[in-house]
């Protein structure tokens, strides 16, 4: 078992994912790694005093978190080291008025939240979660406080049709409307049931007391390893909770240095980024500016002005974390000829002309430097010129912040299905590396603004 830099054993990625039904759970688990490793929580609503050296931790919305490392210089003379992932994944999300009595069933209504690959998602043996906002004791209905939802065990299934009623499946397809045949059966009854009552017992709180709820359904069956040596990493929701883990890992064994290390992991990737806790929103970018501009005073020939700021972000990288594409053995013909990432072959870089992600040349060029301190393999990801390609919460980082940024990831198998696959090595080989992103080992000056040579070719 690994230890932290506080000393206390590091929780592996199984139980990181087997912890993490939704993103709310996620970076409730992320806190106390990061309380563990000796991080301090912060408030945005309050005003922050940072000192170099110090470790500190913010959320928002409770599903989305950025961890700092200070650095002993200001980051207007070394810049940002930023890791970039997101905590939300593919999902059906109950509606509001999710139960309903239907043919002599009790079946819940869920709505699709991002791009899962649904047919995976019939016979699966699903359970609960979210979070719960209950009313205070004795307070007249006032407020109160916040509780995780996480029922233990499967509380409903979505049954596919049987063969002897749909005798083309296998032929033609397995075909449904996500509307009417994606049904998750939790029971036998002629009335409608009480969602509420089932999702205040899953948490063990009075029904009397849930003011509002948002629940999830996720598949219970825990993460594992398999194959013939134990080299796959089985599971729900590696794109991209294991990225996250790696992230804190990375951050939570960091020293102390010269250089300020970021860690953010933000909510909403998979429906566009575009809500307050997601890419797009200013949690980032207000959390950088209070670290880039002083508040003790004018110390080291600090200004102290909003452009300690802009001058930070143009000398920092940022490292986008997001799962890529591996090589499907049945489908070989999906994938580039000359760019095939394979399982345990090191994490991959993802390249696209029309910046779909956000690596350059020179960006790559750091990221292969840092793969060699690292003593890790780095392997490719470019897209078929006939197939679209997806993107990430780089482009929307970079662009925003105006500041350098790579896109990596681990390849797995099954992306956006219930049940991924992935490889172990890759996942400690991803550590690895972004320790080295966030080490001294490697200057980011020559590959933010490089020299320029004469411009002529002898």
């Amino acid at each position: 078992m690994s230890v932290s830099a506080s000393g206390r054993p590091r929780a592996s990625v199984l139980d990181f994912l087997d912890g993490s039904p939704t993103p709310a759970h996620a970076v409730e688990l992320a806190r106390s790694y990061l309380i563990s490793a000796g991080f301090e929580e912060l408030s945005e609503r309050e005003v922050w005093t940072v000192e170099p050296g110090m470790r500190l931790f913010c959320t928002r919305g409770g599903t989305s978190i950025v961890a700092c490392l200070a650095g002993e210089l200001p980051p207007s003379r070394t810049g940002f080291r930023v890791i970039a992932a997101h905590t939300d994944f593919p999902c059906l999300r109950l509606k509001p008025k999710a139960a309903q009595a239907l043919s002599g069933y009790s079946v819940l209504r869920a709505e699709v939240y991002g791009s899962p690959i649904l047919a995976t998602w019939f016979d699966r043996d699903l359970g609960l979660a979210g979070r719960l906002w209950l009313r205070a004791p004795d307070s007249g209905g006032g407020p109160g406080m916040q509780e995780l939802l996480f029922s233990t065990g499967a509380l409903c299934r979505i049954p596919s049709l049987a063969i002897h009623l749909d005798r083309q499946v296998n032929e033609e397809g397995f075909k449904f409307n996500r509307e009417d045949n994606m049904l998750p059966v939790c029971g036998v009854g002629q009335e409608d049931p009480d969602l509420t009552g089932m999702i205040a017992e899953s948490a063990g709180v009075d029904p009397e007391r849930v003011a509002a709820f948002a629940a999830d359904l996720y598949d219970v069956q825990p993460a594992a390893t398999g194959g013939r040596c134990g080299e796959l990493l089985l599971s729900g929701r590696l794109d991209n909770l294991a990225m996250c883990h790696c992230g804190l890992r990375a951050i939570e064994s960091c020293p102390p240095g010269l250089h300020t290390c970021v860690l953010a992991l933000f909510d909403s990737e998979e429906v566009g980024s575009r809500t307050s806790a997601g890419a797009f929103s200013n949690f980032l970018s207000s959390i950088l500016e209070r670290l880039a501009v002083p508040t003790t005073g004018k110390e080291q020939g600090m200004t102290g002005s909003r452009q300690d700021l802009f001058v930070a972000l143009s000398r920092s990288m940022i490292l986008s974390a997001d799962a890529a594409h591996a090589l499907h053995p049945g489908f070989g013909d999906r994938h580039d000829s000359s760019h095939r990432p394979v399982l345990n072959s090191g994490p991959v870089l993802k390249v696209n002309a029309s910046m779909r992600y956000s690596t350059t040349a020179a960006t790559a060029g750091y990221l292969r430097q840092c793969a060699g301190v690292a003593g890790v393999p780095v392997q490719d990801l470019v897209m078929r010129n006939d197939r679209p390609c997806g993107s990430t919460i780089g482009p929307i980082l970079s662009s925003a912040l105006g500041a350098a940024s790579i896109d990596v990831g681990n390849p797995i198998l099954s992306m956006h299905s219930v049940r991924e696959t992935g490889g172990t090595a890759d996942h400690e080989m991803m550590i690895r590396l972004m320790e080295a992103h966030f080490g001294p080992e490697v200057p980011l000056d020559p590959w933010i603004a490089p020299s320029r040579g004469s411009g002529q070719v002898e």
